[in-house]
C-alpha cells in the first residue's frame, strides 16, 4: 500500500477507503439492531386510538436510534482510518455486535422511562416497574453501555499498537489518542452511571439517567482541548 497515494481528510491518511468485510458484516448487523427499534408485526395499531398511542413513542425511538448511530459512527470512523481487517479487529467487532444487540431493548426500556417521565406521561411507558427496578435497569443498561464504548476504545488501542505498521504519522498518532481518550470518557460515564444507580436504589427520578447528560460536555471538552492542542502542535 503506497501510504502517499492514499486520501486525506483533515490531514489523516484515509487506510480503509474501500469497505473491508469486518465493516460490511458490522453494517448489516446494525441495520437489524435498528429494525429491533421499530414497532414490531405484533405491535402494528389496529386502531386510530392506538395509531395515536405508537406515534407518540417516536421521540423514543429517535432518541435510540441515536444512540445506535454514535456506536456505528465510532466503529465506521475507526474502520474506515485504519482500515484493518485482522482477527484482533473481528473479534472486537463481533463482540461490539453482540453488545448491541443485548443493548437493544434496554435501551427501549431506559428512553421510554425517561420521556415519559419529561412529557409526564404523555409518552407512553409499557412497563410497569418500582424505583428499585429503575435503578436495576440502569445498572444493567451503564454496564452494557460502558462495555460497547470499551470494544470502541479496544479498537482504537489495537489500532495505536499496529501504529508502526499502519506507519502513521505524528499527526495521526495524534488523532488516535484522541479518540482513546474520547472513548475512554465515555465508556467512564456508563461506569459511573451505574455507579450511581447503585449507590442510589430508590431513586424513582433516574439521577443514573440524567448523568448520561455529562456526555456532551465530555465529549465537548476532549474535542476543545484536541484543537487547541492539535493547533499549537501542527499549525493545523
Amino acid at each position: 500500500m503506497n501510504l502517499n497515494e492514499l486520501p486525506i481528510e483533515s490531514g489523516f491518511r484515509i487506510r480503509g477507503a474501500s469497505m473491508t468485510r469486518v465493516e460490511t458484516f458490522a453494517d448489516a448487523a446494525f441495520a437489524f439492531a435498528v429494525t429491533l427499534l421499530v414497532i414490531s408485526v405484533d405491535d402494528v395499531p389496529s386502531s386510530y386510538d392506538e395509531f395515536q398511542t405508537s406515534l407518540k413513542s417516536v421521540p423514543v425511538f429517535f432518541a435510540c436510534l441515536g444512540q445506535m448511530i454514535m456506536f456505528w459512527i465510532g466503529h465506521h470512523k475507526w474502520s474506515r482510518l485504519y482500515g484493518l481487517d485482522d482477527l484482533m479487529s473481528l473479534w472486537l467487532t463481533v463482540f461490539l455486535i453482540a453488545g448491541i444487540l443485548v443493548l437493544v431493548y434496554p435501551l427501549r426500556v431506559v428512553m421510554s422511562l425517561g420521556f415519559g417521565m419529561v412529557s409526564g406521561g404523555w409518552v407512553p411507558v409499557s412497563f410497569d416497574v418500582t424505583a428499585a427496578q429503575v435503578s436495576a435497569i440502569f445498572v444493567f443498561y451503564g454496564l452494557a453501555f460502558a462495555f460497547l464504548s470499551g470494544i470502541v476504545l479496544g479498537l482504537h488501542v489495537h489500532a495505536w499498537r499496529r501504529r508502526d505498521l499502519l506507519e502513521l504519522n505524528e499527526l495521526e498518532r495524534f488523532e488516535t489518542l484522541k479518540s482513546i481518550t474520547l472513548w475512554t470518557s465515555v465508556s467512564a460515564i456508563g461506569l459511573l452511571s451505574s455507579l450511581i444507580a447503585v449507590l442510589n436504589p430508590t431513586d424513582q427520578y433516574g439521577l443514573a439517567g440524567w448523568f448520561y447528560w455529562s456526555l456532551f460536555l465530555a465529549i465537548a471538552w476532549v474535542n476543545w482541548r484536541a484543537r487547541k492542542r492539535r493547533r499549537a502542535l501542527f499549525q493545523l
